[in-house]
């Protein structure tokens, strides 16, 4: 037989799960209902919590709102970013560059709540928006920049791997030697030894086929990213 205690905190789990479904079905109707008031033309793509507008044409640099929440509380934060799709996607979209609502902002928000519709898109159109406007080539000198650095000097995050990408991209250069410092640096991380395999492939690429073959790579690691989103 359970006891009080464990009745007690199944309930608290039970009320927690529902609070999260709730936040979740609040935030996708939500954002449904946002798309349409943003600037410019916008689409929606996953469901639930996951659910995020991405801002349209997505060429390399992937401006997006959405939702996230953290472990310690039930209530998401919003975030208005922009994610470069120059590196290995693993199916998650990280604030290359871009605000949360919790930094400054309305914090962390209650989609259930009747206000938090207004709330949200005033913190999108008028803290959020305002602040993605990086192109591809600030994103590329951005990581020139760290990459001229000493390593000891190199901040976080760890823009600088994605040199390599850019120079393809733009045409600034060979992406060979950051490609490969960027790849043993990698492959001595033990959670990212993937990504350091991803960076030499690209090398392949550019050393069996030039530029066109570069792209080639970056391509279709860039169209396999936007797919995993479903956009509609």
């Amino acid at each position: 037989m359970m006891s009080p205690r464990c009745q007690r905190r199944k309930g608290l789990e039970g009320k927690v799960e529902m609070a999260m479904d709730d936040n979740a079905r609040a935030w996708q109707q939500m954002a449904k209902l946002l798309r349409p008031r943003l600037p410019g033309e916008w689409t929606q793509g996953r469901s639930g919590i996951r659910t995020v507008l991405v801002r349209q044409p997505v060429e390399w640099v992937l401006t997006w709102v959405g939702a996230v929440r953290s472990r310690r509380s039930n209530n998401p934060t919003i975030w208005v970013a922009q994610t470069p799709l120059v590196s290995e996607w693993r199916g998650g979209l990280a604030l290359g560059h871009g605000v949360t609502s919790d930094r400054p902002g309305p914090g962390q928000i209650d989609f259930t709540r009747p206000d938090a519709a207004e709330v949200v898109e005033r913190f999108v159109l008028d803290a959020g928006l305002p602040r993605v406007s990086w192109s591809a080539r600030d994103f590329a000198a951005e990581a020139e920049e760290q990459y001229a650095q000493p390593h000891a000097e190199r901040g976080r995050p760890l823009v600088c791997i994605d040199a390599a990408a850019w120079r393809v991209i733009l045409e600034t250069g060979s992406p060979v030697e950051p490609a490969l410092e960027a790849a043993a640096w990698l492959e001595d991380t033990a959670m990212a030894s993937d990504e350091g395999a991803w960076h030499r492939a690209l090398v392949d690429a550019w050393n069996s086929g030039g530029r066109a073959a570069a792209m080639t790579f970056l391509t279709t690691n860039r169209d396999a990213a936007v797919a995993s989103l479903k956009l509609r």
